[in-house]
């Protein structure tokens, strides 16, 4: 069989299935603003976030320090990486199962598979 180029068709078909087969859903907390903080009414510096569900594609990034053992067992070191469709910004998060991951840089786009790659660590 020759080679005939890339099939973009044929991958996109394909990344569909690995992310309604593999995909998580998760609550994109995307950064909207800010305000300032009041110390004389006990009030401090406040984050507004515009929150929204998507499905995600975790996997262990590069840079992850693998695991630790706690008292309750082994536990993953909190860094992550993620693939999504939406293009997510320096100082969004992303809640999945309850805990609250801080957006670590800039989104990588992967022109081949139209998603967006982005490095995560837990944020609590």
């Amino acid at each position: 069989m020759s080679y005939r180029g890339v099939q973009s068709e044929r991958i996109q078909r394909q990344l569909a299935d690995v992310v309604r087969q593999a995909g998580h859903a998760v609550t994109w907390r995307q950064w909207v603003s800010a305000s300032n903080d009041f110390a004389d009414l006990g009030m401090g510096a406040t984050q507004h976030y515009r929150e929204q569900t998507i499905t995600a594609l975790f996997y262990q990034s590069y840079q992850a320090q693998g695991e630790y053992q706690t008292r309750g067992g082994m536990i993953a070191a909190g860094d992550f990486a993620v693939s999504t469709r939406e293009q997510l910004g320096r100082q969004d998060e992303l809640v999945w199962r309850g805990i609250t991951y801080r957006i670590e840089g800039d989104p990588q786009p992967s022109h081949v598979a139209g998603m967006w790659m982005v490095a995560l660590s837990r944020g609590e």
